[in-house]
């Protein structure tokens, strides 16, 4: 096993396009989180990337291993003084890349 300790980071490109390697359905979360939600790791050309799907139903029939997916934003709520956070996730690649844009 190999044990990194490191404290500097490098920039590296990561492929915004990739596969479903890995997933599960979260069923239970903190108050606050809307479950279920599709947790997955998705490989980006090598790099592997831990993401949320979004656009998909989170069930086992709609999510399936190596399916394509493309890198998007979505929005994870607005605080009380109205500033919006974006996060990001994977969608089905057929998709929009831009969480709730048709």
């Amino acid at each position: 096993m190999r044990v990194l300790f490191g404290t500097e980071f490098e920039a590296a490109d990561v492929a915004t396009t990739g596969k479903v390697r890995s997933f599960t359905i979260v069923a239970f979360g903190p108050p606050g989180v809307e479950v279920p939600y599709v947790a997955a790791l998705v490989d980006c050309a090598g790099t592997t990337v831990r993401a949320n799907l979004v656009d998909v139903p989170a069930d086992p029939g709609h999510v399936q291993l190596d399916m394509q997916v493309a890198l998007t934003t979505y929005s994870l709520g607005t605080d009380s003084a109205g500033d919006e956070a974006i996060g990001f996730g994977f969608a089905p690649a057929t998709q929009q890349t831009t969480h709730g844009t048709t």
